[in-house]
């Protein structure tokens, strides 16, 4: 049988088979639907207020990452806006800065 091992926040630290222990921390015998995304609360797994913004967030990044022709589009895309602010004479962005401001504009469609 697992045993899951939740901290005194309710935050999950480790799957266990029933054999082993982990000093100071509550174990307990209902499995969590998303460890990373719930915490328990003494009788039940709560899932975490912006549980279903964090699964939308790894789904974009899962969907956008493992594609190759959406990272080619956004590659030519940050180049055309490199390319634009230069021209317009506006600061520069960096690659983090782009892929937000595009999560961002997709997440408001």
């Amino acid at each position: 049988m697992t045993i899951f091992w939740v901290d005194s926040a309710g935050v999950l630290i480790q799957a266990t088979d029933d054999s082993q222990t982990i000093p100071g921390a509550t174990a307990v015998s209902i499995p969590p639907e998303n460890g990373k995304l719930q915490t328990w609360d003494g009788a039940q797994w709560v899932d975490l207020p912006d549980r279903a913004d964090r699964e939308a967030e790894r789904s974009i990044a899962a969907n956008f990452e493992s594609s190759k022709f959406p990272r080619l589009l956004f590659e030519l895309n940050f180049d055309q806006e490199k390319r634009l602010r230069v021209l317009e004479a506006k600061p520069s962005i960096t690659k983090s800065q782009y892929r937000d401001a595009v999560k961002t504009r997709f997440k408001a469609l």
